[in-house]
């Protein structure tokens, strides 16, 4: 073999391996690729349960301070009842102090006098 069929021999397994390697090389640029396919689409999966767990969330926030609106609405409302109640027992009371110590309250208790008056009377007369 001559100096030239060396060369060209040579030659021939340098390009013969850098189409192996550029093969190789596109082989694992090709599994990488599918890799980062795959993981993408585990990450847009990911994303979209977070999405669903952001809103459910949100709605579970949004409950609880619907919750605590009512809960301080009907606190008002017993608060209020409470007063309103009060005020009822006041007046009632009001009306029952106006029978007892009132204009009422004097007629039953001149009443009640004049009839230990008249019985005191009337045991005179029956003692006689």
């Amino acid at each position: 073999m001559g100096n030239d069929d060396l060369t060209i021999e040579i030659l021939k397994q340098i390009r013969d391996e850098l189409k192996q390697t550029r093969a190789d090389t596109n082989e694992r640029l090709d599994a990488t690729n599918e890799r980062l396919d795959a993981t993408n689409e585990r990450l847009g999966a990911t994303n979209d349960r977070l999405d669903r767990v952001v809103q459910e969330q949100i709605r579970h926030a949004t409950a609880i301070i619907q919750l605590e609106r009512g809960q301080r609405d009907l606190t008002e409302q017993v608060r209020l009842g409470n007063r309103e109640l009060a005020a009822e027992i006041r007046k009632v009371g009001d009306r029952i102090d106006n029978v007892l110590t009132g204009q009422l309250g004097q007629v039953v208790r001149a009443t009640a006098a004049r009839v230990d008056a008249l019985e005191a009377r009337v045991a005179k007369v029956e003692g006689r």
